[in-house]
């Protein structure tokens, strides 16, 4: 079950991302269910390389495009993909879309 934020350093779309999801997601899901934070800086500054930035590297979306093109953040649940700079309000909607029934403590 693939379910990541991949993000960089210094975006702030990515800043609010992480936020939303350690603070509001991750907090409240079982630990196997929560989603991976992969930092991209080292792979696209440095070369260095993490095995699921190299998979979803070679994914395509059906545009051609790979998953990982440099644009961040990236949000991978399972097979649903939500790419860029969607504000908070998106955000927040699609994620408790996604996990609402399996959120241990659930929203009020």
């Amino acid at each position: 079950m693939d379910r990541i934020l991949f993000y960089i350093n210094g975006c702030p779309h990515c800043k609010e991302y992480m936020k939303f999801i350690e603070t509001k997601i991750n907090a409240k899901l079982h630990l196997m269910k929560r989603f991976r934070l992969i930092n991209c800086d080292n792979h696209y500054d440095l070369g260095i390389t993490e095995p699921l930035v190299e998979k979803y590297s070679r994914i395509k979306l059906p545009d051609g495009n790979p998953i990982l093109d440099g644009s961040f953040p990236v949000l991978v649940f399972e097979r649903t993909i939500l790419r860029g700079s969607q504000d908070s309000e998106v955000l927040e909607s699609f994620i408790q879309t996604l996990v609402q029934n399996e959120l241990i403590i659930p929203e009020p």
